[in-house]
């Protein structure tokens, strides 16, 4: 299986190395960005990296470039997308894709590289979800549901 890991370099920053992986890396970085880390530039000779440096600025630029490029990657076959950055706004985007593959963990946001190697044998074969994730949605229903309930007990009896 192929990983391929889009990194928001202007929310992370100070990444020094990539881990190598079976995949390629999409490092974005911003059309203001005034340097990167040489030991970045040099992992290019271990790991596929491509490099896009954005047109332009405003609010969430770098973001929608990224899901324009996880956007143009969705068909590939066999692919486990991870989008490394600590912003959350990315999470409405994930759970929409995840959904419309059935599911499944085909995209995943990640803060730190290290979630990679603990994940990426995971999902995208359209394996079948574990009961672990079964038992978290169901879980989920019921504690919306309890929610809405505007009476609750007043003892345990």
């Amino acid at each position: 299986m192929n990983v391929y890991v889009y990194i928001d370099y202007e929310n992370m920053g100070k990444l020094q190395s990539l881990p190598s992986i079976d995949g390629k890396y999409f490092v974005f970085i911003g059309a203001e960005q005034k340097s990167v880390p040489t030991s970045l530039v040099l992992a290019q000779n271990e790991n596929q990296i491509e490099w896009i440096q954005i047109s332009g600025n405003g609010k969430n630029a770098l973001d929608f470039h990224i899901a324009y490029f996880l956007a143009k990657h969705d068909s590939e076959e066999n692919v486990l997308h991870y989008i490394l950055s600590k912003d959350q706004g990315f999470d409405p985007l994930i759970h929409f894709v995840n959904q419309t593959k059935g599911g499944d963990e085909f995209v995943k946001r990640i803060v730190t590289l290290e979630d990679i190697s603990s994940d990426s044998s995971a999902c995208c074969n359209n394996s079948k979800r574990t009961d672990d994730e079964s038992f978290k949605e169901k879980r989920d229903i019921v504690l919306k549901n309890l929610k809405k309930i505007k009476s609750k007990p007043k003892s345990e009896n």
